[in-house]
């Protein structure tokens, strides 16, 4: 399955030079007893209701700019939390996983 991960600058500034990026990796989150006519999921034959089910995923990210950065995770429930990130050789790198914390990520934020 493909896997999406989309940086969004929340200073407006471009990304390369953004204080402060929203990372969100996007994964399947449906309600409880929701109940699909078909494989492609293009039918839905019963909405379901919360709470949310969060699909375990994951991607590593890089960003390849020579500054060292701080990532937290932001949890479901909206807790803040500290993801381990490396810097090396000018490239800062982390693992975005939806189920680092009780309670499911649904986003990181990178400070620089």
């Amino acid at each position: 399955m493909p896997i999406t991960v989309a940086a969004i600058s929340l200073d407006g500034k471009e990304l390369a030079k953004s204080a402060s990026v929203l990372i969100v990796r996007l994964t399947d989150v449906s309600n409880t007893g929701m109940l699909f006519g078909n494989e492609t999921r293009q039918l839905v034959k019963k909405t379901g209701a919360l709470p949310l089910l969060l699909h375990r995923g994951s991607a590593t990210v890089e960003f390849a700019d020579g500054r060292p950065c701080k990532i937290t995770a932001l949890n479901c429930d909206g807790a803040v939390r500290t993801v381990e990130s490396t810097f090396k050789d000018g490239i800062c790198s982390f693992r975005a996983d939806t189920a680092l914390f009780p309670g499911g990520v649904m986003a990181c934020r990178l400070a620089r």
